[in-house]
């Protein structure tokens, strides 16, 4: 598998009357053509809730959706190659796109055996950041590919997934700005300087979890963060602890092939380092 889309079935909704009968087709038609893609949607990133909305926005958002298949088709593709020119990647990443609920904009998940980059087509805003979501995702292809072993549910784990991507994202797309960088979009330029200043509670936070399933550390991922700290605040905090062990692409590489136990040491002796040195005014 290289690429697969959604669209031709989802545009043929646009042949069903909007209302229960799009809202029947949208499950017995569009999402019975490509069960496997929707079952890895729904195991983790998709909510059935969302149908009747979705269905309700064939016609606005079938012309935009063409465009956007378009667009990230060739996104896609030249990441993977500027990846192989980085020595990253040895393969064309495979690429997902689907037209979802509004849940999710990227994920990267297993389909027919092997790591695929799957986009939401309807979750994109046309920015540059689109660019840079692909980027982003596709490292977490090339680390899966180099890891698949990986534990990303760990806190440790994932702020070095994270830490990486973000490191391989700016040197796949080097004008990137923050805001691109850390939310794929241009709407939130001040946002890097607000977790900065909320470093001594993002610090705090994570020296007093007992353990790496502690739910005010996954807020630190989330839209719904712990107060006094900025939502998805961990990305912020992901490139603080592992952007500059990544910074070029030898290093990038080589952090994922870590084990997890190396990973974990990681991000305990330089999140020590770093909380130590905000405590002292020196970051």
């Amino acid at each position: 598998m290289t690429e697969r889309s959604t669209v031709p079935e989802y545009l043929a909704l646009l042949r069903h009357r909007a209302g229960p009968e799009r809202d029947a087709a949208w499950v017995d038609v569009y999402e019975a053509a490509h069960p496997e893609i929707f079952a890895v949607y729904y195991s983790a990133w998709g909510d059935r809730a969302a149908i009747p909305t979705a269905a309700g926005l064939v016609e606005a958002q079938a012309a935009v959706v063409r465009r956007r298949e378009r667009e990230t088709s060739r996104a896609v593709a030249t990441v993977s190659r500027r990846l192989r020119r980085l020595g990253l990647a040895d393969l064309d990443i495979p690429l997902v796109m689907l037209v979802g609920g509004h849940s999710a904009n990227g994920w990267v998940a297993d389909l027919e055996g092997e790591p695929a980059l799957f986009i939401a087509l309807e979750h994109l805003d046309d920015s540059p950041g689109d660019v840079v979501l692909a980027a982003h995702e596709a490292a977490h292809v090339v680390h899966r590919r180099l890891s698949p072993t990986f534990d990303t549910g760990a806190f440790a784990g994932r702020l070095v997934a994270e830490g990486v991507a973000l490191a391989v994202s700016r040197m796949v797309v080097t004008d990137a700005s923050d805001s691109e960088c850390f939310w794929f979009d241009q709407a939130h330029p001040g946002w890097a300087a607000d977790c900065r200043a909320a470093r001594h509670r993002i610090a705090a936070l994570v020296r007093g979890a007992e353990t790496g399933s502690d739910r005010e550390l996954e807020s630190l991922f989330d839209l719904r963060p712990a107060p006094g700290v900025p939502p998805r605040a961990g990305y912020w905090l992901a490139d603080q602890v592992v952007g500059p062990r990544a910074s070029t692409p030898d290093a990038a590489r080589e952090v994922m092939t870590w084990t997890d136990a190396e990973a974990r040491a990681h991000v305990a002796r330089v999140s020590d380092e770093l909380f130590s040195a905000w405590e002292d005014g020196a970051g």
